[in-house]
């Protein structure tokens, strides 16, 4: 299987749990160019890796980085951050 074949709608953005509970969480995020995952925090550190496409990550401390394939961000706790999608790009995020 492909990430991209565990994202059936066709929305601008989708995120499927492939890990959730126990140890930790582990999601698979689908965003298509223009696509926003809007301002929020996480409660525990978390890591987002790129794996295909381009993306803008923003923190509200003015980081900005922008990712591409194979790249990988550390969020920290409590700081609100939001992406959004230059190109279509699949992504997993760890925490």
């Amino acid at each position: 299987m492909n990430l991209s074949e565990l994202h059936t709608s066709q929305t601008a953005l989708s995120i499927v749990p492939l890990i959730k509970g126990g140890e930790g969480t582990l999601l698979s995020i689908h965003l298509e160019a223009g696509g926003e995952l809007k301002k929020h925090k996480t409660a525990v550190p978390a890591i987002l890796i790129c794996v295909s496409g381009k993306i803008h990550y923003e923190t509200i401390q003015g980081e900005k980085q922008d990712l591409y394939q194979g790249d990988i961000v550390q969020i920290p706790i409590d700081v609100e951050h939001w992406l959004v999608g230059m190109e279509k790009a699949e992504l997993i995020l760890m925490k």
